[in-house]
């Protein structure tokens, strides 16, 4: 076989018999890839696939060709060959191919509103961007779908809802890479509620990344978003989810992973402490508002921004850079926040780069102050779907006591008020914190995740220990070197 006559075979080849194709296959597969033509052997495998009728030998081909672990490209060339294939002869390949995979529903909701938008960011690596692109043309993805057992009811939640290209859709999954890295996929949730067709369509696309063959590592995120209007404008709420969070931030850390689990390698980075910008906050103004635009920038200002200012300005993209950094070093915050605000109104990639706190507030406003949506950004993507949902419980958790405390529950600003206790161990502020938000067992399962990863030297970045907890001397000592 030579490779001009390879070439003119593959070029012709509705011309040729399956007869003649089966016997020379491999002659033409061992010219194409002696002359280093990896892709064209590649396609013509695809095409041969399509040519021939039976489909055991295209399951044989489909098993010697594509499903190499070395083989980077193979799961995105296995979706091509199938996809110009009849959906029932997809899934009898496919259910040769992962007959060991079995979709198990979720059978309850979760104790956290019903009426509260969630949205999840699911970051993975080891896994091909471009493959799963190609699954989700045509009817294929129904094929895997079936394959995998997950029930047509939760279909109609994906099939049709998906996109990848990063764009702004509250009614999409949207598929995007890290860092245009084909082999680092991150995808978004469309807004979804605490039901159970949205958590299984959720733990649908989850499974089909795991049985696809996603992986979690020490810098994989999983972000939990949720709708700000569930505080119905109340910015009573807000400050109440604030001195939470500032009471206990470096307890969130310990506790926002499964058990045995540290936080991911670039945490300090992605998911920066604001405790620190929350206190000073209060301190300077415990009535602050949040009735209009220039309110929600100062707040933003306030909590998430600070002591950056600084490295916002060094971005390279910053224009009147000298211009800007002079008023670094003024006395007030007010200068300071005067640059921001300018910085702000100028460059519409600001608010991507000071998003990078634990609690990201910074898409809370849409149209009005609390319409967006507040991000949780503290927890490490995972390979366990129960994770995922106690870590999507306990932010929902956060949200309805807060709102809560807003509407005056009585048990519950007792309870808020014990947590405020600043004369005692970092174990007894975690039973307090975790008597606030549950009343169930579930307060076992955040304690063992606290218990087995308290002292590791990670969270030393996190200002951890007994300055977790502010005396009420630091709090007398800020407000008076504010005032001055």
């Amino acid at each position: 076989m030579t490779l001009e006559k390879a070439c003119n075979i593959i070029n012709n080849i509705d011309n040729y018999s399956e007869e003649m194709l089966l016997e020379t296959y491999e002659d033409i597969i061992n010219i194409l890839n002696s002359n280093y033509y990896y892709s064209v052997a590649n396609d013509f495998i695809i095409l041969f696939i399509k040519k021939i009728k039976d489909t055991n030998i295209k399951l044989e081909l489909i098993k010697e060709y594509f499903l190499d672990e070395f083989n980077i490209s193979g799961l995105f060339n296995l979706f091509r060959a199938i996809s110009g294939l009849e959906f029932d002869e997809k899934v009898v390949i496919l259910k040769d191919l992962y007959s060991e995979f079995k979709f198990d529903e979720v059978k309850e909701v979760l104790d956290i509103p019903n009426n509260l938008k969630l949205g999840i960011e699911l970051e993975y690596t080891d896994l091909s961007y471009n493959a799963i692109a190609k699954l989700f043309e045509n009817d294929s993805i129904n094929a895997f779908m079936k394959t995998i057992e997950i029930d047509e009811k939760y279909w109609n939640k994906i099939i049709g809802k998906t996109v990848f290209k990063p764009i702004s859709d509250s009614k999409k999954w949207i598929f995007s890479t890290e860092m245009d890295n084909n082999r680092m996929p991150e995808v978004s949730t469309p807004i979804l509620k605490n039901n159970i067709k949205d958590l299984n369509a959720l733990k649908a696309m989850y499974y089909i990344l795991q049985v696809l063959g996603a992986k979690v590592n020490d810098w994989t995120a999983l972000q939990v978003n949720v709708g700000a209007e569930y505080f119905e404008n109340n910015a009573k709420a807000i400050k109440y989810l604030l001195s939470i969070w500032s009471e206990c931030e470096e307890l969130f850390y310990k506790i926002a992973n499964k058990e045995n689990e540290t936080i991911r390698i670039y945490a300090d980075e992605m998911a920066m402490p604001i405790k620190e910008n929350i206190q000073r906050t209060f301190a300077e103004d415990e009535d602050f508002k949040l009735d209009n635009k220039e309110d929600f920038y100062r707040f933003l200002y306030n909590v998430q921004v600070r002591d950056e200012l600084k490295k916002l300005l060094e971005f390279p993209c910053i224009d009147d850079y000298q211009e800007y950094t002079k008023y670094i070093n003024a006395d007030t915050e007010d200068v300071r926040y005067e640059v921001f605000r300018k910085l702000i109104d100028s460059d519409k990639f600001l608010i991507d780069r000071i998003k990078c706190t634990s609690v990201n507030f910074t898409h809370m406003m849409d149209k009005n102050i609390m319409d967006g949506r507040i991000e949780f950004r503290l927890f490490n993507n995972t390979d366990d779907f129960e994770t995922i949902l106690l870590n999507i419980t306990l932010v929902g958790r956060i949200m309805e006591v807060c709102k809560e405390l807003s509407n005056g529950n009585i048990e519950l600003l007792e309870r808020y008020s014990n947590l405020l206790n600043k004369n005692v161990s970092e174990e007894e502020k975690l039973d307090l914190l975790l008597d606030l938000l549950f009343n169930d067992d579930t307060k076992e399962v955040f304690k063992k995740r606290w218990t087995s990863v308290k002292d590791k030297a990670v969270y030393k970045a996190f200002s951890t220990g007994e300055k977790t907890f502010n005396t009420n001397d630091d709090i007398k000592q800020l407000k008076k070197t504010t005032n001055n």
